[in-house]
């Protein structure tokens, strides 16, 4: 059977603005939605975040990381991710009256950017397997019976936990049980 390039398209269910990327050999042929392009850097926001080229390799980031980060990356992914000032500053172990200090600091300590860091590039992930920021951001709040009922968002606190909600993106991303 010949199938046409807009055969193989009407099967495809895209949503608006999202493209897709056919391969295969001949008569076999898997349509897949095309990654999204959001990196770490965009989720922490990019260059009006860091006031210059957003840090792109695991040295850089480790640079900005131990010197500590701009709250506003902070506050950047936080609108991102969909999370309110509770949930944010719950999932980056800070207290209200802490991050309001940072606020007026300008900068999160080492552990605080490190935490922040783990947690954008789990949500980065989250975008890549799940194909949206909106489904990344109901997905990040919704209890899964694979992770013991608990929100990826409660489990990314420890690194345990974050390496827990890595594995679960994996097993999403090649059809394991999640």
């Amino acid at each position: 059977m010949l199938l046409t390039i807009n055969n193989l398209l009407s099967n495809l269910s895209l949503m608006k603005g999202q493209t897709a990327r056919i391969s295969g050999v001949g008569s076999r042929y898997k349509i897949e939605p095309k990654k999204s392009r959001m990196s770490v850097g965009n989720i922490l926001g990019g260059r009006e975040t860091f006031k210059k080229e957003t840090p792109g390799t695991p040295l850089e980031w480790d640079m900005i990381v131990q010197s500590g980060m701009p709250v506003r990356a902070a506050s950047y992914f936080g609108k991102v991710a969909g999370l309110n000032n509770n949930e944010l500053t719950r999932s980056l172990h800070l207290s209200s009256k802490t991050f309001r200090r940072r606020q007026k600091a300008g900068r999160l300590n080492e552990i605080e950017s490190s935490n922040l860091y783990e947690h954008a590039k789990i949500f980065n992930m989250a975008i890549q397997t799940l194909g949206s920021s909106d489904k990344a951001q109901r997905w990040l709040k919704s209890s899964l019976k694979a992770l013991g009922g608990k929100t990826p968002l409660e489990l990314m606190n420890t690194a345990p936990g974050a390496d827990e909600v890595q594995a679960c993106l994996n097993r999403i991303e090649y059809g394991g049980y999640s």
